[in-house]
């Protein structure tokens, strides 16, 4: 089948959203040229709000309805650039530039690798549509942070995305616990490897011996390699946001783990958190004095440093 044969792109689902009901369209590209360094030549699914642009969509909020509640997306550090990819493609859109499907495009389809979610979490679409496509494709490769709350089915095709910062790997405990295989994003090349991890082979870090398209370790429960890491990549801007929000959210767990959490209003009045920051590697907090303390207040200090440090 000659270039020219191609669609621009296939709308494979317009409807609801199953994370609020917001309208969306789901849009297959790359029939000709598709993928990028990284994930080689595969076709990709756009997941957009139906009636309003992305970058309006961000504005707005409404990019609820595509991404949920996944934390990257108000903390500016979702790899995501809405005028490279989904802006464009949304153009498209409106221009009727795409076909819709029918059982007639399925030769499209033929002989093709997919990545579910180029832009738009997955759990967004009923998973009927992805298991649909799968039949169609020789292979899938997916994420989606949404797998604590989604359709529970999505985990034969996508991997649970999950973020962590030095021994912090409370997300791939959870996901791991729901059956989920995961591709966990680290933020430094010190941070751990689990003994059911491998790292990612098309990242930088991993020699980008093979790209997505020929690697099919992310294709959930359907591969049987072990969990891939990456170390987060991506504009400087965004990876600096990644690690700020990752340090915050283990800061807070931290103290939210104690045995015995300090809430005195004495205990406030004399002492404050600090925090330690050893350049790139990870931060301890401490208890710093502020006035004369008695006998009892020493006790709980002790404890305190005896849990977080």
């Amino acid at each position: 089948m000659l270039k020219k044969d191609y669609p621009l792109g296939v709308k494979v689902y317009e409807g609801p959203s199953l994370i609020d009901g917001g309208p969306i369209v789901v849009i297959i590209t790359g029939f000709v040229d598709g993928g990028n360094e990284k994930t080689g030549d595969m076709l990709q699914a756009w997941i957009l709000r139906q009636d309003i642009p992305p970058i309006q969509a961000k504005i707005e909020n409404k990019d609820f309805t595509i991404c949920g509640d996944c934390k990257h997306r108000e903390s500016k550090s979702c790899y995501v650039h809405l005028l490279h990819g989904p802006t464009p493609v949304y153009n498209a859109y409106l221009r009727g530039r795409y076909i819709r499907y029918t059982t007639k495009c399925e030769k499209f389809f033929a002989g093709k690798s997919l990545r579910i979610g180029a832009y738009g979490d997955p759990a967004a679409v009923p998973t009927a549509v992805w298991h649909r496509l799968s039949l169609l494709v020789i292979k899938t490769n997916g994420y989606s942070h949404q797998w604590k709350r989604c359709d529970q089915k999505l985990q034969n095709y996508c991997m649970a995305s999950v973020d962590s910062i030095g021994t912090y790997i409370k997300e791939y405990d959870q996901a791991q616990s729901k059956g989920w295989r995961t591709f966990r994003t680290r933020c430094f090349e010190s941070d751990p490897i689990l003994d059911n991890e491998m790292i990612c082979i098309a990242s930088k870090e991993g020699g980008k011996l093979l790209d997505c398209n020929h690697c099919n370790s992310c294709s959930g429960s359907n591969s049987n390699r072990k969990n891939p890491v990456i170390i987060v990549h991506g504009a400087h801007n965004k990876v600096v946001n990644y690690i700020k929000l990752m340090k915050k959210i283990a800061g807070k767990r931290k103290w939210q783990n104690l045995k015995n959490p300090p809430k005195s209003s004495m205990f406030k009045s004399l002492y404050y958190y600090k925090r330690n920051y050893n350049g790139n590697k990870y931060f301890s907090i401490t208890l710093v004095k502020k006035a004369k303390k008695s006998k009892e207040e020493n006790d709980i200090l002790l404890e305190s440093l005896l849990v977080v440090c």
